[in-house]
């Protein structure tokens, strides 16, 4: 979680066996104010938005027994960073969205590596403007398989990670 950006959240929920379940459940700050709700799919894997997080809060998930609907699990977020970046990798009409993000560098080059297994295929050096770059790919574009995205900052330094799945079906 970045202060002042847009967060996406993986959720994974487990029962005591290990096995993925459906939960629900709401995202709560040290105040109890509810800032977005969320729910799992029958593999108990989900994800939510915190939009504008912000690092002077402290933020919980609170979750609801889907066995038994009045126990209520509380969970700690992990703590909102004043100062980072967030890259995000989507896929979305044919193609995968590259969408980076950040609360310190506003006018500064950035480079994203594309690799696909520990081979370099594209290098983007590219400005941010006020801290934010985008850009997409056409799915063809881009080898089948797990794609890596890596954003480095202005001195080369490795930043920010996300790997995608780039499913082609007509190659199954």
């Amino acid at each position: 979680l970045v202060h002042g950006l847009q967060n996406r959240i993986g959720v994974k929920a487990l029962d005591a066996s290990g096995k993925g379940i459906p939960v629900q459940g709401k995202i709560i700050d040290q105040n109890e104010s509810v800032i977005q709700s969320f729910n799992t799919n029958e593999l108990g894997m989900g994800s939510f938005v915190i939009n504008q997080a912000d690092s002077s809060k402290t933020y919980f998930a609170r979750v609801v027994s889907p066995s038994d609907k009045t126990i209520i699990n509380v969970y700690p977020l992990p703590r909102v960073t004043a100062v980072g970046n967030v890259l995000s990798v989507a896929r979305k009409n044919g193609e995968i969205e590259l969408s980076v993000s950040s609360n310190y560098l506003k006018k500064d080059s950035i480079t994203l590596r594309i690799s696909h297994r520990g081979i370099d295929k594209f290098f983007i050096k590219a400005g941010l403007t006020s801290g934010v770059y985008k850009t997409s790919f056409p799915l063809e574009t881009l080898p089948k398989g797990i794609v890596a995205f890596t954003l480095f900052d202005g001195q080369m330094h490795p930043v920010a990670e996300r790997l995608c799945f780039n499913e082609r079906p007509e190659s199954r």
